[in-house]
C-alpha cells in the first residue's frame, strides 16, 4: 500500500511538484498528484476526503491562508504571515507549516545577498499576498536595517503600482517578484511595468516564479547585466523541506 502525497491549488497544471518528488521517490511506495481545486467552497468540500486519503500536501496559490482554520497546530512562522504551504495528516489532526522562508533563505539569501549583508539597504517585492510577506519576514530577520517594501495592488502594502518611480528603482539594492506573473505566458510587465525604470549595476534580482524557468522578469534584468535568479532553487529547497515534515526522505 502506498502514502499518498500531492499539491493543492487552482490552475496548478503547469506545476513542476509532482516531476520533482518522482526525481526524489521513484519507488512505488509513494504517490504524488496535482489536486485542481476551483475555489474554497470546493475546498471545504472536499477537505474530510484529503484527510483520508493523504499522508500529506502542499499548498498553492490561492488556498494558503484558506487552509489555517482547517488545521489544529500551525507552527509560529507560518501563524506570523497567515500562510501554510505544507500539511501533515495525522491521527490527531492536521498540522501546517510554510517552507517558504527556509527555501527562500536558502536559494537566494545566503548563495547571493549575505557576503554583502552591509550593502543592502532598498529592498523591494512586488507582491503582498503569503508569499511576499514570508520573504519580507526573511528579510526584516537577516537584513534589520535594510528598508523592506510591498508592492500591491489591494489589501495592506507598502507602495501602489502607481507610485513606483525611477527616483526609487534606481536606489533598490534587491528586487523580488513575488506575484505569480509571469507564470508560462503571463508577462509579468502586465503587473510591473519594470521596462520603464533604471536601476543601478549592482542589483539583484529573483524571481519566486520557476516556470518557464527563464521568466520574462528574469530576461529582462539578465539581458542587462544584471544577477538574477529564478525560483527552481526555492521550489527544490522547500520541497525537501516538505519532504522531511512528511517524514520521508529523499536520496
Amino acid at each position: 500500500m502506498s502514502l499518498n502525497f500531492g499539491l493543492i491549488g487552482r490552475d496548478i497544471s503547469y506545476s513542476k511538484s509532482k516531476e520533482l518528488f518522482e526525481h526524489y521517490f521513484s519507488s512505488d511506495a509513494y504517490r504524488y498528484e496535482l489536486i485542481d481545486i476551483p475555489n474554497e467552497k470546493t475546498l471545504y468540500q472536499i477537505w474530510p476526503e484529503l484527510k483520508k486519503s493523504f499522508r500529506g500536501i502542499n499548498v498553492t496559490i490561492p488556498y494558503k491562508s484558506s487552509v489555517l482554520g482547517l488545521l489544529q497546530e500551525v507552527e509560529d512562522q507560518a501563524k506570523h504571515v497567515q500562510s501554510v504551504n505544507t500539511i501533515l495528516f495525522e491521527p490527531n489532526g492536521a498540522l501546517g507549516i510554510n517552507t517558504d522562508f527556509h527555501g527562500f533563505d536558502l536559494a537566494f539569501v545566503q548563495p547571493y545577498l549575505m557576503n554583502k549583508r552591509q550593502n543592502i539597504k532598498e529592498v523591494l517585492i512586488l507582491g503582498n499576498g503569503a508569499t511576499a510577506r514570508m520573504i519580507k519576514h526573511s528579510f526584516t530577520i537577516n537584513f534589520p536595517y535594510a528598508r523592506v517594501r510591498l508592492v500591491g495592488r489591494s489589501g495592506t502594502f507598502d507602495l501602489s503600482i502607481a507610485q513606483l518611480s525611477t527616483e526609487i528603482t534606481q536606489t533598490l539594492d534587491v528586487l523580488i517578484n513575488a506575484t505569480p506573473t509571469g507564470t508560462i505566458n503571463y508577462s509579468v510587465s502586465q503587473y510591473f511595468p519594470f521596462e520603464e525604470f533604471c536601476y543601478k549595476s549592482s542589483l539583484q534580482v529573483f524571481d519566486v516564479v520557476y516556470q518557464p524557468e527563464n521568466t520574462p522578469f528574469v530576461s529582462f534584468f539578465r539581458s542587462r547585466g544584471h544577477k538574477a535568479v529564478s525560483g527552481l532553487e526555492m521550489l527544490k529547497y522547500q520541497a525537501i523541506a516538505a519532504y522531511r515534515f512528511w517524514g520521508i526522505y529523499p536520496k
